[in-house]
């Protein structure tokens, strides 16, 4: 991907000045950036360091424990030892735990753990975020409230990989989980798409299984746009769906099945190759919301399987169930 140099040092100019008429207004010295290795965060600490000094800007990161990649957490550290910052580590894999019992809930993550943690952390700090356009806080969210500030808000992915550009850093220094290209995923707890009931069951599945894929397919030169383990199925049975595109070589698909069929915590592996159709059970007020529905089919369906997917929604009288459950699928 190619820049106009003279349009970034526009792009650049104009945050800078936006960030410093904040920071003034507000009379913020000092700042504490959520850190997870990845561009949006990388270039929010670059930024803010320029205007605020390296001194004023403190690192977080949160783990997620085994929920946690283990690139991600190298990640963090090396980018940090290269921007000459120490970096804090917080565990929040039991608050996400609380959270994922009664369903997948990114948005409720976002909210009641990681923004909740990082203002304990701050102290009074203000809170950098590195949300925009890209991810549904910068869409559906706000760039300044209640002590968290975003200042990637009205930026594409592109534009804050120009950033990055400008910067001296690259994709390879802040690839994180396990995605490239222009985007990235560091929490596997994502790919649970149901209940967190039991951690050695539920959770242990879904961690296990992506770590394995990934460490299978770093051995390949495959340039993965997708590549995870969607855990479904009853909550007495884990399923894993395995999405990888562009797809790997039959000789990698065996040893990927192998290896995930040898886990105890999964019952059924099976690679998505083909059309698939989700039977997905859904809170009563998630059901009756065709927004919210269509909502989640696109950012958790359709954005991670690595093909087509169509989507059976029921209603579930389970009053634990917060938000949705995949229960069955099918080959279209």
């Amino acid at each position: 991907m190619s820049f106009d140099m003279r349009e970034i040092l526009k792009l650049k100019h104009k945050i800078l000045e936006d960030m410093k008429k904040f920071f003034d207004e507000t009379g913020v010295e000092k700042v504490v950036v959520g850190f997870s290795g990845g561009m949006d965060s990388t270039v929010s600490t670059l930024l803010c360091s320029e205007i605020l000094g390296w001194d004023n800007v403190e690192l977080v990161h949160l783990h997620f424990g085994i929920f946690s990649y283990r690139r991600t957490i190298e990640n963090v550290k090396r980018l940090a030892e290269r921007m000459g910052k120490k970096v804090a580590f917080l565990n929040v894999e039991e608050d996400q735990r609380k959270v994922w019992k009664h369903g997948p809930s990114c948005n409720l993550c976002t909210k009641k753990v990681k923004i909740r943690r990082l203002k304990e952390y701050a102290n009074g700090r203000l809170v950098i975020s590195g949300a925009n356009k890209s991810d549904s806080w910068g869409i559906h969210g706000l760039r300044y409230h209640d002590g968290v500030y975003s200042p990637l808000f009205n930026l594409n992915k592109a534009e804050v990989y120009s950033l990055l550009v400008d910067y001296g850093f690259d994709l390879a220094d802040v690839k994180v989980g396990e995605k490239s290209g222009l985007s990235r995923e560091g929490c596997k707890l994502k790919h649970l798409l149901k209940m967190l009931i039991s951690m050695e069951y539920h959770g242990h599945a879904v961690a296990k299984s992506n770590e394995i894929l990934l460490e299978i397919l770093d051995r390949t030169t495959i340039d993965t746009k997708i590549a995870n383990v969607k855990i479904m199925g009853p909550l007495s049975r884990n399923i894993a769906l395995v999405n990888i595109s562009p797809p790997p070589s039959d000789e990698a698909k065996e040893k990927i099945l192998e290896r995930l069929r040898d886990l105890d915590e999964i019952d059924e592996v099976h690679i998505v190759d083909r059309e698939i159709k989700l039977t997905v059970m859904a809170n009563p007020g998630l059901f009756n919301d065709e927004k919210s529905r269509r909502r989640i089919e696109i950012g958790k369906f359709e954005k991670d399987f690595s093909e087509k997917v169509k989507v059976e929604w029921r209603k579930s009288k389970n009053s634990r169930l917060w938000t949705f459950h995949v229960v069955d699928f099918e080959w279209s």
